[in-house]
Formats: C-alpha cells, sequence, structure tokens
C-alpha cells in the first residue's frame, strides 16, 4: 500500500486509505490485504481489515470473530501492520499525544459486540451508491428489499456494507469475461432479501433474488460462494 500520497496522516485519512486500498485488492483473496490495530477515545482496541466508512463516518472493520463498528471521529490510534514484515508496525498515527484509558480486554473467544449499527438511511445511500457503479458497466439495479424487513437487525446492519462490496466484486469478476459480462447484462434487477439459513440464489427471468443469512456473522467463504452461486444462475 502507498501512503506516500497522502496529504494529512491523521488516522482519519490512513484509515479511508486502507479502506480504499483493500477494496481495490478485492474480497476474494487475502493476498495483499493490509491489517490494523486501531485504539478509540474510549480506550477500545480493535485489530482487522478495515472495509468500509459511509457517508455518515460510520468505519467498519473485519475482525477475526466478526465485525465491529464505531464512529470515525471516536479513532484515537491507527497502527498500520506490514503482513511481510511479520506484524512489524510500519506506521503508527494518534490524533493527539494524550493516550485514552484502557479498557479491560474482552474474555478469549467472545465476539466482537458494536456499539452502534449504521441506520437504515445510510444502507440505502449504500445501495445508491453501488447501483450507480453497476449501472455504468452491466445496466442492471440491485434492490436491498431486505432493509424493509423489520427482523433485518444490527447483525445483519453492520454487514451489510460488506456484502454489497462482496456483491460488486463478485459481479466484476464474473464480467472480466465477454461471455459472463453478456450474461450479466441479460438481468435487469438483483434483490437482495434476509436468508433463514445459508445462502441462496435463485433467478426468474430477468430477475435474480439473493437470500443471505444476514443474522449469522460472515465466514471466510462467502465471497467465493456467492460468486460460484451468481455463476450457476446466470
Amino acid at each position: 500500500m502507498d501512503i506516500s500520497s497522502l496529504k494529512s496522516f491523521s488516522p482519519e485519512a490512513l484509515f479511508r486509505e486502507v479502506v480504499r486500498h483493500n477494496a481495490e485488492v478485492g474480497s476474494t483473496t487475502a493476498e495483499g490485504l493490509v491489517e490494523v490495530t486501531v485504539t478509540l477515545t474510549s480506550g477500545v482496541e480493535l485489530s482487522g481489515r478495515p472495509v468500509h466508512v459511509d457517508g455518515s463516518k460510520n468505519a467498519t472493520v473485519s475482525t477475526g470473530s466478526g465485525l465491529a463498528y464505531f464512529a470515525l471521529g471516536q479513532l484515537h490510534v491507527i497502527e498500520i501492520l506490514d503482513a511481510a514484515a511479520a506484524g512489524s508496525i510500519v506506521m503508527r498515527e494518534s490524533a493527539s499525544n494524550e493516550a485514552p484509558s484502557k479498557a479491560p480486554p474482552p474474555p478469549p473467544g467472545a465476539p466482537v459486540v458494536p456499539a452502534t449499527s449504521p441506520p437504515r438511511s445510510d444502507l440505502r445511500e449504500e445501495v445508491t451508491e453501488l447501483n450507480t457503479v453497476l449501472s455504468r458497466k452491466f445496466s442492471i439495479e440491485v434492490l436491498a428489499s431486505v432493509l424493509d424487513d423489520p427482523s433485518f437487525g444490527d447483525t445483519g446492519k453492520n454487514q451489510f456494507a460488506e456484502f454489497l462490496d462482496i456483491l460488486r466484486h463478485a459481479l466484476f469478476a464474473i464480467g472480466e469475461d465477454p461471455v459472463g459480462e453478456i450474461t450479466i447484462q441479460s438481468l435487469q434487477q438483483i434483490s437482495i432479501i434476509q436468508a433463514a439459513g445459508q445462502l441462496a440464489v435463485d433467478r426468474s427471468g430477468p430477475v435474480m433474488v439473493v437470500a443471505v443469512p444476514f443474522d449469522e456473522p460472515f465466514d471466510s467463504t462467502l465471497s467465493a460462494r456467492l460468486q460460484t452461486e451468481l455463476q450457476l444462475n446466470m
């Protein structure tokens, strides 16, 4: 990751640069992805892969046990780790010289519990942004019916932006092949709904329905499984 072009080495600027870098690398491989350790003003420490910052400056980090979600304004210190150097710190930026008080660490194996979840209005903005990107290449529209589902809870809302990135990456990977691109362009709409069990994809004419188990933390195979299911139903 090239951080030499950054004009400001604030924690927020570095976090956004890592998100941009990881989005360019993609969701299907760990090679080249950058991980960080962040310390919030509350003293909470989180380690993992930055995956998203929304329009309201809410940040998402993919950890080893799930997703952590926090307001970017709470970011106090960010440590960018160089995987090639076995975890040595190559950049550390703090919002001030005053160290925040440390919160007690969670017990071993405890899941990361986000302090909050994004409002549905922000998630609808994410869908609009995705449709802007997809319309340029495939002329298809993504509808997020799940956002109108009363049972769509905090876990799902905290994972929604990551799923949109996974979906975008899968479509563009399929579209790299000329035949795949033509097949995608035969679609008019992709509807995202909530699944009670496993990921499922079904196509009826120009409409494809993607059922996602949002109530469960995403595992590392979701991206590959989604691309496979999309290809089988094209």
